[in-house]
């Protein structure tokens, strides 16, 4: 993997170059939201083939057995997932206080060679008639390597593992039965939205009211979408659903609840999940009217997240595109089914028709965006859509009736008003931008054009307004106030902004 680029060396451990990528050929066990990591990692704890270690038989029961005769053993399984040498130690119930231990395992200590599995022996031995036995025994499994502290630094340092299997049995008569009371406490469980894949966690509590300790038992019978029926689990629960398992999972299957006992259970739901989702109104499309090169046009839209989990967005415009078509914001998080207001911002640079699609990825991950970095989901995919931007530049005109204003013989020092009209003949809004060459050119008899600076004279134009729509015209006032007794010619300037 570090020929191919995919891992580095960095201060002497290995790390992945993307931090998103991962080994699709290995399946994703759980996705769990942030709050649910801690659930997440009892319901899966060591029961995984993808895990480290696990813990094949995580559930002994020796049925009703006799005090007086020797009973039978069991097995409990142990893999070794790894490519290290592991070493093991079990931890009996009662061993550090120095009381007599119902159940034991043999071996007690010792390895188990990499990429493998071992047996051991659960041995029973009851002292009372007519009783139940339940105990969870305990087993730490480490890395040979770890059993020295010479051997190892902190950065290679590794805590154990700990396997915590079930071990049960009874001394009462085969086939003698009682009638369970329990209670559960509530019999309907309701999970937020969830992402496809993704994991929630809910907790039911189940009561013994009996005086009499009860066995119980999950069976996955009908929760599963292929309709096989009762299916088989991993981490104590089923198979999780992108693996085609049942979308309920349930922990701890099996066990025992003594008299007046209660037991936390918890309940996952796979099955009913949502993809992050999201339009854009008028069918992602936005229309702008003809524009002037040169000018600006500005559009609002209403982007709509319609799921039902928070999805993240960024666009990210083609940089053919990116002088001419601009969209804010650029990034940002939306909550379920909410919407949002965005400006499309299009200025042509040359007269033609212009049909843009602008992308959009979105995904799940609840990060702040970085400009520059695409989104991806847990699974590596990415979700994209677009917006169609459909405008038109054409060169914008405008006209002046009359083109020549004369104001004839003025009185000195008195203030005339005149009106123009400025037509718009073309086809965009344009926006004006008037101004004067800051000078007056004098006629004199000899029809010689002189220009000098103004000083007193004033030309003042009144406009109602700086744009002027397509096809309409606009009146301007024109003020003029004379100080000497001369011919005076202004030229003025309108220019589009």
């Amino acid at each position: 993997m570090q020929k191919t680029g995919k891992i580095k060396s960095e201060n002497g451990n290995l790390v992945f170059v993307n931090s998103i990528y991962r080994d699709l050929a290995i399946p994703n066990l759980d996705s769990p939201y942030k709050e649910g990591l801690v659930a997440s990692e009892y319901f899966y704890q060591n029961f995984s083939s993808i895990q480290e270690v696990t813990l094949v038989d995580s559930y002994v029961d020796f049925g009703s057995c006799s005090r007086y005769r020797v009973v039978d053993t069991e097995i409990i399984r142990i893999s070794n997932n790894t490519k290290g040498k592991m070493s093991y130690v079990w931890i009996m119930p009662g061993e550090t206080t120095g009381e007599d231990c119902v159940f034991s395992v043999t071996p007690k200590i010792g390895d188990i060679l990499p990429k493998s599995t071992a047996e051991f022996k659960v041995n029973f031995r009851p002292k009372i008639e007519n009783a139940f036995y339940g105990e969870q025994l305990e087993c730490f499994v480490y890395f040979k390597s770890m059993r020295n502290f010479r051997l190892v630094n902190e950065d290679v340092f590794t805590p154990p593992w700990c396997l915590t299997p079930m071990i049960a049995g009874n001394t009462f008569p085969p086939g003698e039965e009682f009638i369970p009371k329990i209670t559960f406490g509530t019999n309907r469980l309701d999970f937020p939205a969830c992402y496809v894949d993704k994991s929630i966690y809910r907790t039911v509590k189940v009561s013994n009211t009996g005086d009499t300790p009860v066995k119980f038992m999950f069976l996955d019978h009908n929760m599963s979408n292929s309709g096989n029926g009762i299916s088989g689990g991993i981490g104590g629960g089923t198979q999780s659903a992108s693996s085609g398992g049942a979308n309920f999972s349930v922990k701890p299957r099996v066990g025992i609840l003594h008299k007046n006992e209660s037991r936390l259970i918890d309940l996952q739901m796979r099955g009913v999940g949502y993809l992050p989702n999201l339009t854009f109104e008028n069918q992602n499309t936005l229309c702008f009217k003809p524009t002037c090169i040169g000018s600006v046009s500005r559009k609002n839209f209403q982007a709509r997240n319609t799921s039902r989990i928070n999805l993240s967005f960024q666009w990210v415009i083609p940089q053919h595109y990116s002088n001419f078509v601009k969209i804010e914001p650029r990034t940002g998080q939306m909550i379920p089914n909410s919407t949002m207001k965005m400006e499309c911002t299009f200025s042509p640079l040359i007269a033609k028709n212009w049909l843009v699609h602008i992308p959009c990825y979105f995904s799940h991950n609840n990060i702040n965006c970085i400009f520059g970095t695409l989104l991806f989901d847990e699974d590596g995919n990415q979700h994209r859509t677009s917006l169609t931007v459909i405008g038109q530049g054409i060169l914008g005109k405008i006209v002046g009736i009359p083109s020549v204003l004369d104001f004839r013989s003025t009185l000195v020092n008195s203030t005339i008003e005149r009106e123009i009209t400025i037509w718009n003949p073309s086809e965009c809004d344009i926006e004006l931008n008037n101004s004067s060459d800051g000078k007056q050119t004098l006629l004199n008899k000899n029809q010689y054009l002189a220009e000098i600076n103004l000083k007193d004279s004033v030309v003042e134009i009144i406009q109602p307004s700086d744009e002027i729509p397509a096809r309409s015209q606009q009146k301007l006032k024109i003020k003029l106030k004379l100080r000497e007794q001369k011919d005076y010619l202004f030229k003025v300037f309108y220019t589009l902004q």
